[in-house]
């Protein structure tokens, strides 16, 4: 270390040797050099410090209450060793991830903070005490109650004895607030059991005190002034009242909840600034009777601009104006009112009395004068400030001013809240002799840095012994000056108070053995009392094994509350009370999510309701852990799939695993490898230059895999593209061989991919469901059995014990003086410490040949790396001209899928920044080992566990067509079953199948959103036919109910209960830790069979999750609906139906969309109908008939169809015949082919896009498209319709008479302008016309033997157009996203 720059004291170096034996509380007074023992304890540590944490190196810690402390604590520590110091204030921010705080840690070897950032570290185990070797509490008379210090050290004494730091507590008080000399051993005790330490005080301390005189204490008396007969507090008191009764008066009035509270808000900061500006006049005389007046007006005008701010209204402003305005006027007048400088009150006795201290102020004195507002301490600096420049007897006075910050909001004189940075300044003037004397409030009493100065002045009453001491300590000079400023009045009782202060401070100082022995006694009695309490067993805390991250009383609630609030349901717990006798029991309901519920979970009975609150949230922390839905770090375990559902609405179905990969390997003759070819673009995390990607594993398995051509994944560390491709010639692996193979699987997912977190997760091939391997693979020349072949050379070297790996040294002499090598290249440390199976893993980034161990290390340039290593590591480098290698950590991270919509599109220039950001770090060749694996490789192996899982799922989206197709599609098609899925692949279906399976709570980019819509509106189509033909009798009413149910979500439910779709559904988001098993690996015996009492519920929990789908109603019913959109894209309707037909429902033969020929019976028309119409004399309705076909080029077969279109229930022969029927079959028909338009038409997402979506199917639109082509005219005696549409078209006409619609604009642009208006129900459109629209397709398709083609040929004339104008308004995407957020 380096050389101190201080000399140690014999007290300090006793001091420290105490401290150095046992857990030690220094008591000092002010000025005695207790930061100084702390640095000679630190220095004694040494060893530790200097290591870093993986060498099993430990960190000194140093708190203190305040930022400016904590800053000037850190300097002084630098000053006085060589050690790295780091800072650690301000808010412990979770989004900062538990790799940079344990950087941080290992960067410096002393931390210097503030202790609530620390305790927020240590609540969620982003650091741990096992890390730190000492603590050093300054001012530890803190630890009191629920003060950051206690509950550090409740953290401390949860540790084991082993793990628990050394503890130094520093002070010059030694206990907080007032205390009486009778109570003073308690107070000690509980000082000394919470910080676990013992109270040193030197036998020679009254010997320390010789070399330094004490100050001089003197107490001044000034006299009380009755000031009720002055009229300018009349003044002030009457406008306070004034303003009180008008507040009283008129604030029901106010007609809002808010708007009340503001008013109230308002006034009573405003009142809150009268009773200052009384209290200032009373401290400091009538002379600053114009500042204060001025101060209040200025307040009154500014809660007038932000309360006319906040009300938009202005009706809580106007009350406002009108209740000021009376006090401003009165103000306004009074503030020039001429102050008699003969009155009493003119200067304030207190003021004055100060003064004349002031005045006997030398020039080369220097004092603080404390006090306890912090508007006391600002008048007080403008008064003397302008006194100073009047007054020739206090002319040498330079006064600056110290005051905090607070969050309390105080108006007066519009005094601003003081920065560090602003106190820093002042106290940096006042020690370069700029400044003389300082006005300040408690910010200075403790441990502040500040020059010494020899006069202090309490110029208000000081309240405490804590107080009085520490305020004192501030006077440090020789020959000083502690003036205690009181009031006649309350002499007396401040003289009694001032001799027990006395008398508590001769008792600090007697012998340290009858002290101790105190204490010690009276410890044991407070810990055995402890234990009696009952509601003290409540404060154990729940500690996690596997991290150490602990539950308390007091963070229990805000974990909860965060896990809640995690939940796609967002509902906050509720927390219920019983009474048993004089105590309570709280009971906390919340949602949970496996399987989907709510819970209740009940607290123990204790003393009070506040603790019980507690207990119950800390229990319910404690489930949610065990059950897994609170990671160990006691993050929510964020799962979109959580959300509270009825137990009714849902159902557990076994996950099913693909066939192909569960098949052994051992018994099978040839197995067949399937090359899994993985590239990573704007990888944020493992970026790593000249890095290639060549590398690549492969999956062994029994079976030729389907190929999986480039797939696109946008994941939580970068893009990732990967590909199968199937080799067809099958491998002959021997025993030995798969030997190999299985033990490079195990070391692969368990010490270079982190594969999972589940403690009871074994390697057991034997009996894991995924039977598949994982190899590295290579490429060879010889293509007679491949291109691709297992590279066991690797597996070899990498199985091998880690003395046998290649020493860099050696391989980097080909590279010597040159730079242009492969920097495909992994490294590894040889030296210092390492945990067994876990090694830290460098990608190499450049051989520095400008380099050698003879460079100065680049944070010591007193050191070379040569001498470095020998010191820190004990090792002799032999070869002093080796080239350096710069290397880059790589770090193990699990990989989880982002949405599109949440990429963050800048990631190449933030790589760039990071790349900037971070410094070089060399290594040796000489001390370094060449990992078998290269770096391209190790970085590929981190996004493996993400690529399986999407193979096997691809692989179970094969097995499902293949399931469908052998249940429903096989029996009735003649072609081969390999052609027709040869025919599927080529169409993408596998990736349309895989979409179908995923749910949108899986988190996955590939889900059923996309076609879940054209399935749905498919079966309604299909419904609606066979309900047609299949009940001729039945009216629209009647067929609507009969599809409704066999329509509803309960009823798909049921039927795809009954088949194994529900196993192949993916309900959950990927993740590697908890949701995916690695190939090999299983559920040890006694997780499976339940048997063992050691196995717990979060263990037993997770299993089930993997091997059991939750699903509801809901999810089930839209993944069928999914896989018929899947089945039908593009054309393929007839399998659609095909599909719906083995699924359960009951259909008749219906045509498939590219045949021309019906195979089904259709409900004839009947022929009457004709006859019917001729009755009526209807021949020129049937010649527009006539002329309406070739207007919509088709001429219809039956006839009759058309005329039912456009008959309406209100015509003369409505009640025989009408359209109602042909509009329930038509409006699926119409809804089927524009959904599959938009969908074809664009690569738009539907279900993200309802607002678009509801526009192009509403019946608004339907009945504009009708009225623009003319149905409208060809109703039949229908004076009922014809009435609402003439009503219709004068509203359209007035409108644009009136320029709210464009005159000269086309038809489809008409329907736009009217569209919008009839949102805003400025105009109503007939359904009639809607309804008619919706008939017509019904009969085209009826006619024209149900042939889809041919209804979109004619519709597409009439829709097109229009849908097209929709498809490119991209306002109707931003409304639609204006209108979600």
């Amino acid at each position: 270390t380096s050389v101190m720059k201080l000399k140690p004291r014999k007290y300090q170096l006793d001091l420290a040797l105490i401290a150095q034996e046992r857990n030690t509380i220094v008591y000092l007074e002010t000025g005695s050099g207790k930061t100084f023992i702390a640095v000679l304890l630190i220095r004694q540590m040494y060893k530790e410090l200097s290591k870093s944490l993986n060498e099993g190196g430990k960190r000194a810690v140093f708190l203190a209450n305040t930022v400016p402390l904590a800053l000037q604590q850190a300097k002084f520590i630098a000053q006085q060793t060589s050690f790295s110091v780091g800072v650690l204030v301000g808010k412990c921010k979770g989004e900062r991830r538990q790799v940079s705080w344990q950087s941080f840690f290992d960067k410096y070897n002393v931390i210097v903070g503030t202790p609530q950032t620390l305790l927020g570290l240590l609540e969620v185990n982003v650091i741990n005490v096992k890390m730190i070797n000492l603590i050093i509490f300054d001012e530890c008379h803190h630890a009191t109650k629920h003060h950051p210090y206690s509950r550090i050290m409740d953290i401390v004494k949860n540790a084991q004895q082993s793990d628990r730091p050394k503890i130094l507590g520093l002070t010059a008080c030694i206990f907080k607030g007032e205390c009486k000399p009778s109570k003073v051993p308690p107070k000690l005790a509980e000082l000394e059991e919470k910080l676990s330490s013992t109270i040193a005080i030197p036998g020679y301390l009254n010997e320390i005190s010789k070399g330094k005189i004490p100050p001089t204490e003197y107490v001044v008396c000034y006299d009380v002034i009755d000031s009720t007969s002055c009229e300018h507090l009349e003044i002030l008191s009457d406008c306070s009242f004034l303003l009180k009764g008008l507040d009283e008066m008129h604030t029901n009035t106010l007609k809002s909840k808010v708007q009340r509270e503001q008013q109230s808000t308002s006034v009573q900061l405003v009142l809150s600034t009268f009773d200052e500006a009384i209290q200032t006049i009373k401290a400091f005389g009538l002379r600053t009777f114009p500042l204060v007046v001025d101060g209040i007006l200025k307040c009154i005008r500014k809660e007038l601009i932000t309360v006319k701010r906040k009300d938009a209204a202005c009706d809580t402003f106007s009350t406002c104006d009108s209740w000021y305005s009376p006090v401003i006027r009165i103000l306004q007048s009074k503030c020039n009112l001429e102050i008699d400088q003969s009155h009493p009150l003119h200067t304030c006795p207190h003021f004055t009395k100060l003064l004349d201290v002031l005045r006997t102020f030398k020039d080369e004195d220097t004092g603080i004068i404390f006090v306890d507002r912090r508007v006391t301490a600002f008048v007080m600096h403008e008064l003397l400030v302008r006194i100073s420049k009047t007054d020739a007897s206090l002319a040498h006075i330079n006064v600056g001013c110290v005051i905090g910050r607070s969050s309390i909001r105080n108006l007066l004189l519009g005094q601003p809240q003081m920065s560090r940075y602003e106190q820093e300044e002042v106290m940096n003037r006042f020690r370069s002799h700029q400044y003389n004397l300082l006005v300040a409030t408690n910010v200075l009493e403790e441990g502040v840095d500040i020059s010494e100065c020899n006069v202090v002045i309490r110029f208000d009453r000081v309240n405490h012994f804590s107080s009085y001491l520490q305020s004192r300590g501030r006077a440090r000079a020789d020959d000083s000056s502690y003036i205690l400023m009181i009031d006649q009045d309350n002499i007396d009782k401040f003289l009694e108070e001032y001799n027990a202060w006395h008398a508590v401070e001769k008792f600090l100082r007697s012998s340290p053995e009858i002290l101790n022995g105190i204490t010690s006694d009276i410890g044991k009695s407070l810990i055995s009392n402890a234990s009696n309490d009952g509601d003290e067993a409540l404060l154990t805390k729940f500690v996690i094994e596997s991290t150490g991250a602990e539950i308390n009383l007091f963070s229990a609630i805000s974990i909860l509350f965060r896990y809640s609030q995690s939940l796609l349901n967002t509902e906050l717990p509720m927390f219920d009370y019983r009474t048993h006798d004089d105590k309570v029991q709280a009971i906390v309901k919340f949602a949970f999510s496996i399987p989907p519920e709510e819970i209740s979970i009940e607290g123990p009975i204790v003393s009070n309701k506040k603790t019980a609150k507690k207990a119950a949230a800390l229990d319910a922390c404690k489930f949610l852990h065990e059950v897994g839905e609170i990671t160990d770090n006691l993050e929510p375990n964020r799962g979109k799939y959580r959300q509270l559902i009825d137990k009714s609405q849902f159902k557990q179905f076994p996950i099913k695993f693909p066939d192909c990969l569960s098949l052994p390997l051992g018994n099978a003759e040839d197995l067949y490898l399937n090359v899994i070819k993985i590239k990573v673009k704007n990888n944020v995390i493992e970026s790593v230059d000249g890095v290639s990607y060549k590398s690549i594993f492969g999956l062994l398995c029994n079976v030729q895999l389907p190929e999986i051509k480039k797939t696109h994944l946008l994941t939580s560390h970068g893009d990732v593209t990967f590909s199968l491709q199937p080799q067809s010639i099958p491998l002959r692996c021997s025993h030995d061989d798969l030997k190999i193979i299985s033990k490079f699987e195990e070391y692969l997912f368990t010490n270079i991919t982190p594969s999972s977190g589940i403690s009871n997760l074994v390697f057991d091939p034997a009996t894991s469901i995924a039977q598949y391997m994982i190899v590295p693979v290579q490429f060879r020349n010889d293509t007679s059995r491949g291109i691709y072949s297992i590279n066991f050379k690797l597996m070899t070297s990498l199985l091998q014990p880690r003395k046998q790996w290649t020493r860099a040294s050696y391989f980097f002499n080909n590279y010597n003086g040159h730079t242009n090598y492969e920097a495909d290249v992994l490294i590894v440390k040889n030296y210092g410490h390492w945990v067994k199976n876990v090694v830290d893993v460098y990608a190499l980034l450049e051989i520095c040949n400008h380099l050698s161990p003879l460079s100065k290390f680049p944070t010591d340039k007193r050191l070379t790396f040569k001498k470095y290593y020998n010191r820190k590591y004990c090792v002799n480098i032999e070869d002093s001209n080796q080239p350096l290698l710069s290397i880059k950590t790589m770090h193990q991270f699990s990989i989880s899928l982002v949405h599109e919509h949440y990429m963050i599109p800048s990631v190449n220039g933030r790589t760039e920044t990071k790349k900037k950001s971070g410094g070089s770090v060399y290594l040796l060749p000489e001390l370094c080992l060449i990992h078998p694996f290269p770096a391209s490789l190790w970085i590929i192996s981190q996004y493996l566990p993400l690529v399986l899982f999407k193979i096997e799922k691809i692989c179970l989206s094969y097995e499902m067509l293949n399931y469908i197709q052998c249940s429903s599609l096989v029996q009735e098609l003649s072609e081969p079953r390999t052609k027709k899925l040869s025919r599927y692949q080529s169409e993408n279906i596998l990736d349309r199948i895989t979409q179908s399976l995923t749910l949108p709570i899986a988190e996955d980019q590939c889900n059923f959103d996309k076609i879940k819509y054209i399935g749905r509106v498919f079966i309604k189509f299909i419904l609606a036919v066979n309900l047609y033909q299949m009940y001729p009798n039945d009216n629209a009413y009647s067929l609507t109910m009969k599809r409704r149910q066999q329509y509803s979500e309960q009823h798909l439910f049921t039927l795809a209960a009954d088949t194994k779709i529900p196993s192949y559904i993916i309900s959950k988001p990927f993740n590697q830790l908890k949701c995916w098993i690695p190939p090999g690996f299983a559920f040890n015996a006694d997780l499976h069979n339940g048997s063992s009492d050691n196995v717990d519920i979060a263990e037993k929990t997770i299993m089930e999750s993997i091997t059991n789908n939750f699903l509801s109603v809901k999810s089930i019913a839209d993944c069928i609906s999914a896989i018929v959109g899947a089945l039908i894209i593009p054309n393929n309707e007839g399998e659609g139906v095909n599909f719906l037909k083995w699924l359960g429902l009951a259909f008749s033969e219906i045509s498939d969309a590219n045949s021309n020929q019906s195979k089904c019976n259709i409900v004839m028309v009947n022929d009457k109908i004709t006859d019917m119409v001729k009755m009526y004399d209807s021949e020129v309705w049937i010649q527009n008939l006539h002329e309406f076909e070739t207007y919509l080029g088709y001429k219809f077969n039956n006839f009759n169809y058309l005329i039912m279109a456009f008959t309406h229930t209100s015509s003369e022969y409505g009640n025989s015949f009408n359209y109602e029927k042909l509009e329930f079959v038509g409006d699926s028909i119409i809804n089927y082919l524009v959904i599959k338009y938009l969908l074809h038409a664009t690569n738009q997402d539907i279900s993200k896009s309802k607002f678009f979506y509801n526009i192009a199917i509403s019946n608004e639109v339907y009945g504009l498209l009708s009225y623009v082509h003319n149905f409208h005219n060809l109703f039949y005696q229908t004076p009922f319709v014809k009435e609402m549409i003439v009503d219709f078209e004068k509203k359209t006409s007035d409108m644009v008479e009136n320029g709210f619609i464009p005159n000269e604009i086309n038809k489809h642009e008409w329907i736009y302008a009217v569209y919008s208006k009839s949102v805003n129900d400025e105009i109503k459109i007939p359904k009639e016309l809607a309804d008619v629209f919706e008939s017509l397709a019904a009969a085209i398709y009826l006619d024209s033997d149900q042939n889809l083609l041919v209804v979109w040929d004619v519709y597409s004339n009439l829709a097109k157009p229009f849908l097209d104008k929709l498809l490119n308004d991209d306002s109707i995407i931003s409304r639609e996203s204006h209108d979600e957020d």
